[in-house]
């Protein structure tokens, strides 16, 4: 009877050995990329970001941002929480050719203000995956053609991946 004790004990450590070894494989970890919309587009755009060109992004591209210390950074208007004072932000800038819904996907965690007319413009939707190593989060807007102001605050790195493109 012990003998089928101690082999019932080994069998169950094995089956929680594999179960651990494949929940922390690189393929589970792809697999904790669950949002609320299709972004295989936008990752697809990380993996060949280039350096933006000053403070202009493009649509439809993904481009990695240099962002700057919190105290170097100027929000027009300001922001009404405060990020952390080791974190960095930047202000960037785009001309949309028509209104209609936009998607601001970024690599990594941070506060995405937009700014339009003068006026902030709420979310309309957002979805976001801590456990994705290429892309944190996707924020959803209404949006009028004409110029866009893009305030990021709250990263931990100073560099960061985005895209903005209209919805799918």
């Amino acid at each position: 009877m012990l003998d089928c004790v101690a082999l019932f004990s080994r069998t169950k450590m094995v089956i929680v050995a594999l179960a651990l070894a494949v929940g922390n494989s690189p393929r589970a970890a792809a697999e904790d990329c669950s949002f609320r919309w299709p972004l295989d587009r936008e990752r697809a755009w990380f993996k060949n970001a280039q350096p933006a060109q000053g403070s202009r992004i493009p649509l439809g591209a993904g481009v990695e941002l240099a962002l700057k210390p919190r105290d170097e950074v100027a929000f027009d208007p300001p922001r009404e929480k405060s990020t952390d004072k080791d974190s960095f932000g930047g202000v960037f800038e785009l001309d949309l050719p028509a209104g209609g819904m936009y998607q601001i996907t970024l690599s990594s965690g941070a506060s995405i203000d937009i700014v339009q007319r003068g006026t902030p413009v709420a979310a309309l939707e957002s979805s976001s995956a801590d456990g994705c190593p290429d892309v944190r989060k996707s924020i959803r807007f209404m949006l009028a053609a004409g110029r866009l102001r893009i305030q990021l605050s709250g990263a931990m790195s100073p560099n960061l991946k985005i895209s903005i493109s209209t919805v799918e």
